[in-house]
């Protein structure tokens, strides 16, 4: 679905962008006094120091300040229709299910079997009711994905 490249497009992905900046400094800043903080484990976890986490947390903020303030304040032109024809619900819905699935990781480590099963866990409001992959070309051909593009889409959202 083409998005119109307007100044209120634009001023949206400025939004976004200055947003996930400052809250991920600001994140990155509250971890250490917080106690939030991945520590290197001399097996996998080969950094040289402590690590900030909740980064995720801060990305997710921004999405959902451009999103609302596109929805309240000038809602942004898709295609001949507002934002809100997109399925913004289930895609918070499942971005934020998704920065739970991280915010658990951070606190609790979780085995990578575990974490990938909460990952396709967390698409599935954008799959199963927001959109999903349907066809795709491939050396020229469309293929139709038919129910199979549920499936698709949840492996693209989550790689």
């Amino acid at each position: 679905m083409p998005v119109e490249l307007t100044s209120a497009a634009l001023a949206l992905v400025g939004l976004a962008f200055f947003a996930s900046a400052a809250l991920t400094a600001l994140a990155r800043r509250a971890a250490h006094p917080l106690g939030l903080l991945d520590r290197p484990d001399g097996r996998r976890k080969l950094h040289a120091g402590p690590t900030p986490v909740m980064g995720g947390v801060a990305i997710f903020a921004a999405l959902l300040a451009a999103v609302l303030t596109g929805v309240l304040v000038r809602p942004l032109r898709v295609a001949g229709a507002g934002l809100e024809a997109l399925p913004l619900a289930p895609l918070l819905l499942s971005a934020g299910l998704a920065c739970l699935v991280g915010v658990w990781d951070d606190k609790q480590p979780l085995r990578a079997r575990t974490k990938l099963v909460l990952q396709f866990a967390a698409s599935l409001p954008f799959v199963v009711w927001g959109r999903s992959i349907e066809s795709i070309y491939l050396l020229g051909w469309q293929v139709e994905l038919g129910v199979s593009g549920y499936v698709f889409t949840a492996f693209w959202l989550v790689a």
